[in-house]
């Protein structure tokens, strides 16, 4: 019999040894017995251990959060008695009070769909540790088995630690900051995704009220309702425009003014410097503040000062605070302001590590001045900064400072339906949301508060940002230069 097993055992290794590397890998199918297959005992106990305890986990704690929230459903409703036994009446008394604000009287506990939906959220996560662990511990059959095949020994734990301590330490030390990203990024992400495919608002409030999935609803809401969809694309429009514009008039600012001081001609221009470095200097919030002052028709310099040394009789007539376009033309003003002195200081900072033996060829073939700056100082400045302007573009898209402190999004809309949206002529999609989720004063009763509209339009604002940056990123010059080193 001992005969018997060993040649089974010895014919099952000879089959093993003769599959190709490639298919070694389908060993690892269960944990650790591929290593073993490769003689890596200790790696095998390991890979065993890892995997059975996050097996244990996913037992326990995903298997049935994961069924509570897609099965049963997050509106599902279990409550039961809490059990006064020990309690004092003094204590009850307490409790009751103190609970009574979500709905429990008499000691009775209802379930919250938010936490059932955070452990979920939790849930998913351990399952992919599971799956990420089984799928590597699968490539390392695969791995070991193509360095036996080329006849050098896969490493034991002792030369791995080496190699770690020696060539793979800085990818240990991103560990901590990939884990923090998992939690502190991708998890709010998750949530306010899966918040967005559920009826959650302030009509059905957690946890008084249970909340269950609706699905694409809040997405089509977004786009077809007569009150939301017509102010998603009003609200969408203005976003772009005031992006484009805002955006290029500061860009435009600050390289003319940097390209204009660093003419050799120019006297004083550590004083202009400063002078133009002052708003980037002060903060944005007290500048915004003075520019509300500033702007307002009864007392403001703009109508009482500037419009009248222009020939204005009448600039009380200009109602910057009141008519949508005036406000928005103010916005894109102020905007511009705030924002121009650090294009102003990048491309100083350029200019100044361009070579001069490009402008002096550039003399000798007679070239005019416009064709030096469209052909030399343009191009050295995006080659550098394009990336950066990009991200300009990016954060004034989403630039709810601005918008918010100098009106709150307003003028309100003179149309009925518009105005029921809870957006103002001058909200972008993020000050929108800001109203919609019920913390603005335009919105401030919590039982109108469109919590799940919101999180899809968040999840919509997302998605386009991302996708605008990635094209504009991989379209630049800058990414393909990097591309080719």
């Amino acid at each position: 019999m001992m005969n018997t097993s060993s040649s089974d055992k010895k014919g099952f290794l000879n089959f093993y040894e003769k599959l190709s590397p490639g298919r070694k890998i389908w060993f690892g199918l269960i944990p650790g017995f591929g290593q073993v297959l490769n003689k890596q005992y200790v790696k095998a106990a390991f890979v065993v251990a890892i995997v059975a305890i996050l097996s244990v986990f996913v037992a326990i704690y995903s298997a049935p959060n994961i069924s509570t929230m897609f099965v049963r459903g997050l509106d599902h409703s279990q409550t039961g008695a809490l059990g006064y036994d020990g309690w004092t009446e003094s204590s009850k008394e307490i409790y009751d009070k103190v609970t009574s604000w979500i709905g429990n009287q008499g000691g009775i506990m209802f379930d919250n769909s938010l936490e059932i939906l955070v452990r979920g959220i939790f849930s998913i996560f351990l399952i992919i540790f599971l799956v990420a662990a089984y799928l590597i511990q699968m490539y390392d059959v695969k791995r070991a088995a193509f360095l036996i095949e080329f006849n050098e020994m896969p490493s034991d734990f002792k030369d791995k630690f080496k190699i770690i301590k020696e060539k793979s330490f800085p990818y240990l030390l991103l560990i901590p900051a990939v884990v923090i990203s998992i939690f502190f990024i991708f998890t709010p992400v998750l949530f306010t995704v899966m918040i967005s495919l559920t009826s959650y608002s302030g009509e059905n409030k957690t946890p008084a009220v249970l909340i269950g999935w609706v699905g694409w609803f809040n997405y089509k809401k977004m786009f077809t309702s007569d009150i939301f969809g017509k102010a998603f694309l009003v609200v969408l429009q203005w976003n772009i425009i005031w992006t484009l514009l805002a955006t290029t008039l500061q860009i435009s600012l600050g390289m003319l003014i940097a390209v204009i001081l660093n003419k050799k001609f120019i006297k004083g221009k550590l004083e202009f410097k400063i002078i133009f470095l002052l708003p980037y200097a002060i903060p944005a919030f007290l500048l915004i503040m003075s520019f509300k002052g500033f702007f307002n028709p009864t007392y403001g310099a703009m109508n009482n000062m500037i419009l009248k040394m222009f020939g204005m009789t009448d600039p009380q007539k200009i109602q910057w605070l009141a008519e949508g376009t005036f406000t928005k033309m103010a916005l894109i003003m102020i905007q511009t302001w705030l924002a121009f002195p650090f294009i102003f200081l990048l491309t100083t900072a350029v200019l100044q590590s361009v070579p001069q033996d490009l402008y002096e060829a550039a003399d000798i073939d007679g070239a005019k001045g416009r064709h030096k700056f469209s052909k030399i100082t343009l191009p050295m400045v995006f080659l550098t900064t394009g990336p950066i302007l990009i991200m300009q573009y990016t954060g004034n898209f989403n630039n709810f400072g601005v918008i918010y402190l100098f009106n709150q999004g307003g003028p309100a809309f003179l149309d009925t339906s518009l105005r029921a949206s809870y957006a103002g002529q001058t909200d972008i999609l993020l000050s929108w949301i800001y109203n919609l989720v019920g913390l603005n004063d335009v919105n401030a009763n919590s039982q109108a508060a469109e919590y799940a509209l919101g999180a899809a339009i968040g999840i919509f604002l997302a998605i386009f940002l991302m996708v605008i940056g990635v094209i504009q990123f991989t379209k630049s010059r800058s990414f393909k230069e990097m591309d080719m080193m």
